[in-house]
């Protein structure tokens, strides 16, 4: 037990150096200790698809707590696009505002005499004119908010090209020439624990490629893929400067195409990007050394989980607001409505039509499933015409989820993770976090059945 205890201690309690062990013991000969904790971690560790300069592979180790963490922080991240959507578009924008001012206090500093009005004219664009040492604030803002809205593009290296084309301010279609021509360092090869200051220019097309096949893949968390892209960035440094900004949008970027909507566009990954601080070179040195890219991730996944907590306090604040304000708005309204003194005409009653009664009535009969009238057992033609009502009347859902739904929602039933992933064509995840979704919304009611989760139907009246 106290063999396990350790293991458990220095990688799932906290993820230790080999010195950090020797310390907690209080002597360097930890080999046999350390050996058992490498053994341990070998149960979890996976390979990223991802290699380093010298093409030698990054790992990372899996953990149950940090799984755990990803699970946690993913469906707030879900809860966030929800409370984001719900908004009214005054409210998005003094959200989307609050998003960029908070962005800007992470790139370069700022000066004192720069009053937050200028900054909001630098988002809102509603001025012609303002201090050229600014421009770099404008283009960022200007970035962010096209990417916000255009994040389905392909994950390609002209996406990464592009990003770098708008913080720079060019505006020319030519995204073929914009990656770093000049050395940072004099080139080295294969030298055991050598520390890169950057790559070299001739190992720049192939290690962007790694990164952008690193993105693509659909079997890791894309918050794990956030974390790591702005590492890979920061390590291999693409650009000739701005490094940190197109870290910054593109791992907004794969957030937001790879589950979580415009949700990814507000975590401040910034604050990572531009941690120049003697500890993060510390930790991009370590994982250099030991191709353990976990070291990174389990310092800075704790950045994320606060700011996604601080992100759902600013939406549930603003949802108090907008609720007051149209409370108020409907007491106005029956106060003017009481003050007019007309009689109303008598209206008969009449049966209110539905959208429903578009539906063939061959198709109708005794109600047994989740929606109000739709009957068990519809072909796929009338599928099709169910799941365009359940995304005008839930615009939040996706496609997928809306069809998955239409066509298992039979009362008494139960659904499974395996089979959303195969039959809407998905990734596991992409399954995982798609039903747990409609389950926090109401849509199926999630239970465990022996060591693994089932979803039941909830009638939806």
């Amino acid at each position: 037990m106290a063999m396990l205890d350790e293991r458990i201690r220095f990688t799932e309690e906290a993820y230790a150096t080999k010195e950090e062990v020797g310390q907690a013991y209080n002597t360097s000969l930890i080999d046999s200790i350390w050996d058992r904790i490498i053994k341990y971690r070998s149960l979890y560790s996976i390979d990223l698809n991802l290699r380093n300069i010298d093409k030698s592979p990054f790992n990372l180790t899996l953990t149950k707590t940090l799984q755990a963490r990803i699970s946690s922080c993913e469906r707030k991240i879900v809860k966030i696009f929800i409370k984001y959507d719900k908004l009214n578009e005054e409210k998005k924008k003094e959200f989307n505002e609050m998003m960029l001012l908070r962005f800007f206090k992470e790139l370069t500093p700022m000066e004192e005499n720069v009053s937050l009005d200028m900054l909001r004219h630098i988002i809102r664009k509603d001025i012609s004119a303002f201090p050229t040492n600014l421009y770099p604030l404008y283009y960022y803002s200007s970035s962010w908010q096209y990417f916000l809205n255009h994040f389905y593009d392909n994950i390609d290296s002209s996406l990464l090209a592009r990003i770098y084309k708008m913080i720079i301010g060019e505006e020319d279609e030519n995204v073929t020439e914009v990656f770093r021509k000049e050395e940072l360092e004099t080139p080295h090869y294969y030298q055991t624990d050598y520390i890169y200051k950057a790559a070299p220019t001739e190992e720049l097309p192939r290690l962007v490629e790694e990164l952008v096949n690193f993105a693509r893949q659909d079997n890791l968390s894309p918050l794990l893929k956030g974390i790591i892209s702005i590492f890979y960035i920061k390590y291999i440094k693409p650009f000739g400067y701005c490094n940190e900004e197109v870290a910054s949008i593109f791992s907004k970027f794969i957030l937001s195409k790879d589950d979580f909507d415009k949700a990814g566009f507000f975590i401040i990954f910034e604050s990572l990007a531009f941690d120049n601080s003697e500890n993060s070179k510390n930790l991009m040195n370590l994982v250099q050394k030991t191709l353990d890219m976990t070291y990174y991730v389990m310092h800075y996944f704790s950045f994320i989980e606060d700011d996604v907590s601080y992100i759902l306090d600013i939406l549930i604040s603003l949802e108090g607001k907008q609720v007051e304000e149209e409370c108020n708005e409907n007491n106005d309204i029956q106060e003017n409505e009481i003050k007019i003194k007309t009689v109303s005409p008598t209206i008969f009653y009449k049966p209110e039509t539905s959208e429903v009664n578009n539906i063939p009535s061959d198709l109708k009969g005794k109600s047994e499933v989740a929606l109000p009238v739709f009957p068990s057992g519809v072909d796929s033609n009338a599928v099709e015409g169910i799941v365009e009502n359940l995304l005008e009347v839930y615009p939040y859902l996706k496609r997928n989820q809306a069809h998955f739904y239409a066509s298992h929602c039979t009362i008494g039933k139960h659904y499974t993770i395996a089979q959303y992933k195969k039959e809407e064509g998905v990734a596991y995840e992409t399954a995982r976090t798609s039903m747990d979704f409609l389950a926090d919304q109401g849509f199926y009611k999630k239970s465990q059945v022996r060591n693994k989760f089932v979803y039941t139907p909830i009638p939806r009246r």
